[in-house]
């Protein structure tokens, strides 16, 4: 089943919801600022990154919901994939099984942003991305070391679950957080 909801966030972005659709052209925009990253290093070229990354986003689209902030021209600014819970999940694959405080998990995956965006639109964006979980789940999600850094230094509930490894161009930190203290944490800035 797909899913599509839109959010003015203000005169100059829309938030836009899609669950359960693949989104050939995000994973283009996603692949591409990764590779832009001048600390991220790849063995393949933006267009191999951007086929790999279409493929595994298309098998997941079924249990994914994408969340993306566009700016008023329908450009993409922003974007992060939130999928839920299934044998498939890339965090399984690369970091491998663990063990959660709930049963109830989803990763956050595909995280990308323009320089052009204030970090408080990916705020905004995981805001949005909670009302659509319950708040006894848990969100896993492996996280490029300058982003981790990044969040701890805001006191962003995420806790580290291991050493860093290499992964999609960068040392890529598995953490996890229970849903019910990033709301707590959104809530306090």
């Amino acid at each position: 089943m797909t899913e599509s909801s839109i959010i003015a966030l203000n005169d100059n972005y829309n938030l836009v919801a899609t669950k359960g659709f693949f989104e050939p052209e995000i994973s283009e925009f996603v692949a591409d600022i990764y590779f832009k990253q001048t600390n991220f290093k790849f063995c393949q070229d933006v267009n191999e990154l951007t086929i790999t990354m279409a493929k595994e986003d298309l098998e997941l689209a079924s249990n994914s919901t994408v969340f993306s902030i566009y700016n008023t021209d329908r450009v993409c600014q922003l974007t992060a994939r939130l999928i839920a819970n299934n044998l498939n999940l890339p965090f399984y694959r690369v970091f491998g099984s663990k063990k959660f405080p709930s049963l109830e998990i989803y990763e956050f995956a595909r995280y990308a942003s323009t320089k052009k965006l204030s970090f408080v639109y990916t705020l905004r964006l995981f805001e949005n991305m909670l009302t659509h979980i319950s708040s006894n789940a848990t969100i896993i999600a492996g996280i490029d070391s300058s982003l981790y850094s990044k969040f701890c230094r805001l006191g962003f509930p995420f806790q580290k679950i291991s050493e860093p490894i290499f992964y999609l161009g960068s040392m890529t930190i598995p953490v996890f957080a229970e849903v019910k203290d990033i709301k707590t944490w959104l809530k306090q800035h």
